[in-house]
Formats: C-alpha cells, structure tokens, sequence
C-alpha cells in the first residue's frame, strides 16, 4: 500500500477553528457526522479505509462516493469492520471521466480528537 490519502489524518492541523480540525467538516446532509475532504479514486482501484479509534470511543463509520465533487449527495456504504476494502462502483456515470470522489465519514458529536487517533485511505496494490 501506498502513503495515506486523507488529510489531516490525525486531526492535528487547525489553522481555522480550534474545534475543527483542517480539512475535515461537519457533513452537510448529517450534521452529527464529520467529513473528511474528498478523495479522488480511478474507477478500477480498490482502497483500504482504517479508523483507529481511542479506547471507549468507537463510532458508526461510513463511505460516501460522489460523482461529482460540487454537490453532497452521493451513494453511501456503512462500514461493518475495520480495515475495509472497497472499490467505486464502475457502472456509475462519474462527472469528471474515469474518476469518483470519496468522503470517510465518522458519526459523533464530540470533536474528532476525542473520538479517533487516525483515519487511513490507501490505494490497494
């Protein structure tokens, strides 16, 4: 595998908001969930998500696949097990060729820091 996609993996960067960490945001659709900024995945690669989570504070865990980055609706997979591996859906029509967005979303209320260590998303070889 190679390096970790998300950013701002460890919530450790804020630039912005001390309760916001850099590049992560309160979902749009859910506002009791938290997004990570997108990532963009080819159609034929199969990734890798981990959420390493503090002791006590596991959370529900979900995938949204955009096809196109400008709006917030997309498919959803919730995620049973961690690390999970998954893969755009090639029958989707995508905005921008060859190409989804994908979003890691956590469920909680609490700020990041409290609940996760570490988020990863690695392309799978």
């Amino acid at each position: 595998m190679s390096g970790n996609l998300v950013r701002n993996p460890t919530f450790t960067v804020r630039w912005v908001r001390d309760t916001q960490p850099d590049c992560w945001y309160r979902d749009s659709v859910r506002r009791n969930r938290w997004a990570s900024a997108l990532i963009r995945v080819p159609l034929d690669q199969r990734c890798v998500v981990n959420v390493d989570f503090k002791p006590e504070h596991l959370a529900p865990i979900a995938l949204r696949w955009r096809t196109d980055p400008s709006k917030a609706e997309g498919r959803e997979v919730k995620l049973n097990r961690l690390p999970a591996e998954v893969a755009p859906d090639p029958l989707t029509k995508p905005f921008e060729k060859g190409f989804l967005f994908l979003e890691v979303l956590i469920e909680t209320k609490l700020p990041l820091p409290e609940v996760c260590k570490h988020v990863s998303f690695v392309f799978a070889r």
